[in-house]
């Protein structure tokens, strides 16, 4: 009997440590990091799909600022953004004012994310509606509050993602499960311009966009709180930034500032850092101007037309999956990018996006099917990867980095916040050159007689069948005042050479990059080469003493 309880205990504890370990094992597997970093893209894709698609609109037709003080706002917000990113960098690698959570990610990620909640919910809630000065105010500080935090966020999300997968295929594997929850956090577009009429129900807009803030909040918060912890590398990347490793950090920031200086300027000398912050400086370009003024050229050229009028399913359906389908298109091209490499893939991308451009120059504006087919193609090759290839990209970089300067630790959080420091105008670059396109046309002066105001062709169209609509409209196009005829002209050619001018730029320095890249690769194999004689040697010479 003793032998059979002992048996009977040891089967007991056997099992008690096969629980435990069954517990343990999907919180300790490769698929939950990525899971959390998918939770953390859930909520900053329901903030940015919202935010994106909406703020232009909201402040040019709802608060009704001017294009001037929006052209102002954006070059204050460009100065801004000069000193904020390389700021919240410097901050989160060698802190501040005693501190310490700041240089922890996953804290940043806990604590910062209800605080970005808090200021973008700045954007909806008008101060005036009148008074052109108070909204381009309200504008600068809902801008300048919202980038600050999404700074500091963004910097810890992306190191996170880029240190928890160091090898390609494990960042393209964590990058799908990104891509995933983003498509889903970019689909609260479709409930929210339905229930709000895109945005001219403007109450039921305000609660809308409140549940998604809330909803974001408690995604990206919930992601962080099940990270792991901070890891050795973490604190290997501090003690790199500072002057004596073996020092306490706290008294030695002077120097870790000093440090830190001379490693941003091996950084932004590096001619793989350049490039990739040029490819996506132009790439910033393209979302941020499709993304911004995507409302405003579709109820231009496509809703008054007759085509997929305002508030309808199927244009509500277009902003949802609009953005969506570019990560859908990624997901299904990760075998492919697996093969080809993260340039020939970005390559056979941009040169879609090339022909399409061309194809809309052949067609012109007097079609709105053709117009919309045209935005649907650029916003799914924009966002196609775009802010995964720039992780691969910038992983590539910090690799080569750390190689290159023998560093004990990569420097992701640095290199990221540089890049962010060189790639952040765009964001106020693209409306600012935008905007002056489009008064060439007198957007300024005739947008509201021609656009807001002007009633609908759909009702001059009687019972036209769909296949119909397109040259019905162009004929009753060619009827209208020539100051909205010049202003539409406008409109759809700035849209087409602002993506021709960012796409061929965009080429030529991914195609340059990738010649550079087989450069370092042969360099490497050449130093690597005259390892074999020696250790053959030193193999004759053990066969010789033995």
């Amino acid at each position: 009997m003793t032998v059979s309880r002992l048996h009977t205990d040891a089967a007991k504890v056997v099992l008690k440590k096969e629980k435990e370990t069954k517990k343990r094992s999907f919180r300790d597997s490769e698929h939950f990091q990525p899971l959390m970093i998918g939770f953390l893209c859930f909520g900053f894709s329901t903030f940015f799909a919202v935010y994106i698609l909406y703020y232009m609109k909201v402040f040019l037709d709802v608060y009704h600022i001017t294009t001037g003080w929006i052209q102002v706002v954006q070059a204050l917000f460009l100065v801004w953004n000069a000193i904020n990113d390389p700021m919240m960098g410097y901050l989160q690698d060698i802190g501040c004012c005693g501190m310490t959570w700041i240089m922890d990610r996953r804290k940043v990620l806990l604590f910062c994310a209800p605080a970005m909640c808090i200021s973008y919910m700045i954007f909806w809630f008008p101060w005036s509606t009148t008074n052109a000065m108070i909204t381009g105010l309200h504008l600068l500080v809902g801008l300048f509050l919202f980038d600050t935090l999404v700074t500091l966020v963004g910097s810890a999300y992306c190191g996170i993602l880029v240190e928890a997968c160091e090898t390609h295929s494990r960042r393209v594997r964590c990058l799908v499960y990104a891509e995933l929850f983003g498509i889903l956090g970019g689909l609260v577009i479709f409930p929210l311009n339905l229930y709000s009429n895109e945005a001219q129900n403007f109450g039921r807009f305000q609660l809308g966009a409140a549940v998604i803030a809330l909803l974001g909040a408690a995604s990206m918060s919930g992601g962080a709180y099940f990270l792991e912890t901070k890891k050795e590398h973490e604190l290997h990347e501090e003690i790199e930034m500072a002057e004596e490793p073996d020092a306490e950090l706290s008294k030695k920031q002077d120097n870790s500032f000093r440090k830190a200086l001379r490693v941003s300027w091996q950084i932004v000398r590096e001619p793989r850092f350049i490039f990739m912050v040029i490819a996506q400086f132009l790439r910033h370009m393209r979302t941020v101007a499709t993304g911004a003024f995507q409302m405003i050229l579709i109820n231009a050229l496509v809703s008054r037309p007759g085509f997929m009028e305002e508030g309808s399913q199927a244009l509500s359906a277009f902003y949802a999956f609009g953005g969506s389908l570019g990560s859908i298109l990624f997901m299904c091209l990760w075998k492919p990018l697996a093969l080809l490499g993260t340039h020939r893939m970005m390559l056979i991308l941009l040169g879609v996006a090339l022909t399409n451009v061309i194809i809309a120059f052949i067609l012109g504006r007097s079609d709105p099917l053709a117009v919309i087919i045209y935005i649907g193609i650029e916003s799914i090759s924009a966002s196609a990867g775009g802010y995964s290839f720039g992780m691969l990209l910038a992983g590539e970089v910090i690799d080569t980095d750390t190689k290159r300067h023998n560093r004990e630790s990569p420097l992701s959080t640095l290199i990221f916040t540089l890049k962010a420091l060189f790639t952040n105008p765009a964001e106020q670059l693209s409306p600012l050159i935008f905007i002056a396109l489009l008064d060439r046309g007198g957007f300024s002066e005739h947008r509201k007689n021609c656009i807001r105001e002007a009633p609908k062709l759909t009702a001059n169209l009687g019972n036209t069948t769909l296949p119909e609509i397109s040259t019905t409209a162009a004929a009753m196009l060619d009827l209208e005042q020539p100051v909205c005829t010049t202003l539409f002209e406008a409109m759809h050619s700035s849209m087409l050479y602002f993506t021709l001018f960012c796409t061929i730029g965009e080429i030529i320095i991914i195609s340059t990059d990738y010649w550079y890249k087989k450069g370092i690769l042969k360099e490497d194999d050449a130093k690597a080469s005259p390892e074999k004689p020696t250790n053959e040697e030193e193999l004759i010479a053990k066969n010789r003493e033995v």
